[in-house]
């Protein structure tokens, strides 16, 4: 579904993406209460690409194995997503990735940004989660850009940041993968 709202004979489409109200709960929650944005972070991230067993509430470290993204729990068990074509890319190493991209039905994108390791029982640290967002300015000439709103990160009121950046990640199958400003 596309929303178009038209200002100065422009208009402005949005392509939405995953849940609305997760994402609306993730960035309603106060940034001094970080165990709570970890917890609703991750309830997006069970909403949007559930793991084939499991909650990635209860998950203590991600790796990519084989192109596989595989999710690791405190018990030993291991397990992937239920749809792995939804894992693209990485950044840092396969064993230990420093964040990690995955690409939804519709083709928007969300990078989980991942912490220090610390230790096998201890559950993993989400340091952000990004979201895609791309608009268009309908002119003569179509031009979309690309942001990337935080949910774990707000500016001085509150609210939630969005930059527009180039990102670049390795291809879970070792090539590269760039995400330009502009789509």
């Amino acid at each position: 579904m596309t929303m178009s709202t038209a200002t100065n004979n422009q208009n402005l489409q949005t392509e939405p993406m995953f849940d609305a109200n997760a994402v609306l709960n993730a960035e309603n929650v106060k940034a001094q209460r970080a165990t709570e944005k970890q917890q609703r972070a991750k309830e997006i991230l069970d909403s949007a690409f559930p793991l084939d067993e499991g909650s990635h509430q209860d998950v203590t470290n991600y790796m990519v194995y084989y192109c596989n993204l595989v999710a690791c729990f405190a018990d030993g068990r291991l397990t992937s997503l239920k749809n792995p074509s939804q894992f693209v890319a990485l950044a840092g190493h396969k064993l230990e990735p420093d964040s990690i991209l995955l690409k939804d039905d519709q083709g928007s994108h969300l990078e989980i940004c991942l912490g220090a390791r610390q230790g096998l029982k201890t559950l993993a640290e989400i340091t952000d989660v990004q979201l895609e967002s791309r608009t268009s300015l309908c002119t003569q000439s179509q031009s979309s850009h690309r942001y990337w709103i935080s949910l774990m990160e707000c500016g001085a009121k509150g609210d939630p940041i969005a930059h527009s950046v180039e990102k670049e990640f390795t291809s879970k199958s070792g090539d590269e993968y760039m995400l330009n400003r502009y789509c």
